[in-house]
């Protein structure tokens, strides 16, 4: 889709913008005033029992229980997801050739996304933190110009404009 005009452009560059929550990612593609979805990917949830292990013996009036204890789904959704997300970042990087990444991520999923972002010739330009997985792609483009605004410095002074115009 066309991106609207007050909207960052991409015109000399192509660049990747991955979104991802806990269990979602969204990959999109942006380069000469157009952005379009790559890939989404969601890992659903395994579907256990409660108790899946658990049993119990009666003995007379008495109800003993037993099994294994209760084991947190958190770590297998995390690998799966990483897992999956290696994979799609991998083909997403064979098919293009982005020169910049944008990553929009909850801050608790920081050190990992490091961690399997792809090696190449691109340049990380902006980490956002944040739940943006909902978001549509312009407010994503929106966050990115703020975030370069913010980069932007402005001399406070007139004399300090001139000096650093001076050659």
């Amino acid at each position: 889709m066309k991106i609207e005009r007050t909207l960052p452009q991409f015109q000399e560059e192509k660049a990747l913008l991955i979104v991802a929550g806990e269990h979602v990612a969204r990959f999109y593609a942006a380069a000469s005033g157009r952005i379009e979805e790559l890939e989404i990917f969601r890992i659903q949830n395994p579907q256990y029992t409660d108790r899946e292990g658990f049993f119990k013996k009666t003995i007379g009036k008495q109800e003993l229980g037993s099994g294994s204890v209760y084991e947190p789904k958190k770590r297998y959704m995390e690998s799966k997801f990483f897992q999956k997300f290696r994979e799609e970042i991998k083909r997403i990087n064979r098919s293009y050739d982005f020169s910049t990444i944008y990553i929009f991520y909850p801050e608790f999923l920081s050190k990992e996304m490091e961690r399997f972002l792809p090696k190449g010739h691109y340049q990380v330009r902006s980490r956002i933190m944040g739940n943006f997985i909902q978001e549509h792609p312009f407010k994503l483009l929106a966050k990115i110009k703020e975030e370069m605004a913010k980069r932007e410095v402005e001399p406070v002074r007139g004399d300090v404009n001139k000096l650093l115009r001076k050659e």
